[in-house]
């Protein structure tokens, strides 16, 4: 994971040398896991436009996004998305887009329907599964 510092950093240098030669718009794909506060800050600093990758729902994603101790990694990105979407909106800026993984076995109706209801996601992105 790419610490806060060094995005930070990034970010900066992409403004300094490539924005003063054309338009430059940056945006970031995460699972969320790590998205606090600190991160919230540097989006709106940089205006950063972020996408979380979510495949559906708990049961849906929690089968295939495992954290390293082998939990479920839904609740706590649940959260974080919540948050920055709040924190999105606040600045009057759309909320983070949804990207979610098509697997062969997920019912996609009920992906939608989940990250809707729970999320209120009403734009998605989905991954075809490799061939």
């Amino acid at each position: 994971m790419l610490k806060p510092a060094v995005f930070d950093r990034i970010c900066t240098k992409l403004r300094e040398q490539v924005g003063s030669v054309c338009g430059l718009k940056l945006d970031m794909q995460t699972n969320g896991y790590h998205v606090t506060e600190e991160w919230l800050r540097l989006f709106e600093v940089h205006d950063v436009g972020v996408s979380f990758s979510i495949d559906g729902s708990a049961e849906t994603h929690d089968k295939y996004r495992r954290t390293k101790a082998g939990k479920g990694s839904y609740e706590r990105i649940k959260d974080n998305y919540v948050r920055t979407a709040k924190d999105f909106v606040a600045r009057g800026w759309n909320p983070p887009s949804i990207i979610s993984v098509l697997h062969a076995n997920n019912n996609y109706t009920r992906t939608i329907e989940d990250l809707n209801e729970v999320l209120g996601v009403t734009h998605f992105n989905f991954l075809l599964p490799d061939c």
